[in-house]
C-alpha cells in the first residue's frame, strides 16, 4: 500500500505544518524526521497593469459583465462548492446583483450541469453563475487581478496554491479555516467555517 510504502523512508518532506501534523499522526513517525518546506506558486501569479481593452476582451470571452467573486481550482467534494453557490445565493439581492459568481478551471460537464441546476434552483439567474473551463495561467492571473475577491471553501487542503496565487496578485481572499489554509491566509478575520453556511456568508 501507499502507506507502507511511506513508512519505509527515513526523512519526510511536507508543504504545510499541517501536512506534516497528518503524517505524523497517520504514519506514527517522529516528528524530528519531518521537515516542513511549504510551497509557493509560479512568478506569472503577480499584480498586472491591464488596459481597459485588455480587461474588456478577457471578460467578453468568459461571459462576465459585472464585478465578479472568483473561485478557482478542482471540483471534487472536498471543494465544497454546491455549499459555496447556496451561500452566495444567500446574498441580499440588491448585492449579488451586483457580482457574478466566476468558478475558474476544468470542470467536468455532468459537475457543471448539477451546479448550475442547484443555482437555478437557489433562485441565481442566467448569468449569475460563470464556468470558464480550462484556462492558461496568464488568463487564470488576469481573472485575479480583475476580480473583486476570491473565495476558497475548500474542506481541506495539503497547502492550498490557489489561495496563494491569488494573494501574490494582492486580490482580497476569504478562505476556509481548515488543514492547512489558516497557514497560507495568516489573518483569523479572512477565515470561515466551511460547513458553517451563516460564518461563510458573513465574510462574503
Amino acid at each position: 500500500s501507499k502507506l507502507g510504502y511511506l513508512k519505509k523512508a527515513d526523512a519526510w518532506l511536507t508543504i504545510s505544518e499541517s501536512s506534516t501534523r497528518e503524517a505524523c499522526e497517520h504514519l506514527q513517525i517522529n516528528r524530528d524526521a519531518v521537515t516542513d518546506i511549504s510551497a509557493a506558486c509560479d512568478p506569472v501569479f503577480r499584480p498586472l497593469e491591464m488596459t481597459s481593452q485588455e480587461s474588456t476582451l478577457l471578460k467578453r470571452q468568459f461571459g462576465i459583465d459585472r464585478s465578479f467573486v472568483l473561485y478557482s481550482g478542482g471540483a471534487d467534494v472536498r471543494k465544497n462548492l454546491p455549499r459555496l453557490i447556496r451561500v452566495f445565493a444567500r446574498l441580499e439581492a440588491s448585492l449579488r446583483g451586483q457580482y457574478q459568481l466566476v468558478l475558474a478551471g476544468k470542470i467536468g460537464e455532468a459537475y457543471v450541469q448539477n451546479l448550475s441546476a442547484l443555482a437555478k434552483s437557489c433562485g441565481m439567474a442566467d448569468g449569475d453563475l460563470i464556468f470558464t473551463g480550462s484556462i492558461s495561467d496568464m488568463q487564470l492571473c488576469q481573472l485575479y487581478n480583475l476580480g473583486h475577491a476570491y473565495v476558497f471553501p475548500s474542506l481541506h487542503e495539503g497547502f492550498g496554491l490557489p489561495v496563494l496565487e491569488a494573494m501574490s496578485c494582492r486580490m482580497p481572499v476569504i478562505a476556509a479555516n481548515t488543514s492547512s489554509l489558516p497557514e497560507v491566509v495568516g489573518i483569523h478575520d479572512a477565515l470561515f467555517d466551511p460547513v458553517d453556511d451563516v460564518d461563510m456568508l458573513d465574510k462574503l
